[in-house]
């Protein structure tokens, strides 16, 4: 059981890596203002997913 517990952390871990990475590369050459933009953008769109 513990294997599988950190296997499953690592899984995590590693997505939630993947999203940072992916996220810094979006905003990296963008203005402020840009940056506030697509945060909103994001933001409405994580509001709307079947989640929440």
């Amino acid at each position: 059981m513990i294997k599988e517990k950190i296997k499953t952390q690592k899984g995590i871990v590693k997505k939630l890596r993947a999203i940072r990475d992916k996220f810094n590369k979006d905003i990296q050459d963008m203005t402020l203002e840009e940056e506030q933009k697509y945060l909103e953008k994001m933001s409405a769109k994580w509001k709307n997913s079947p989640q929440h």
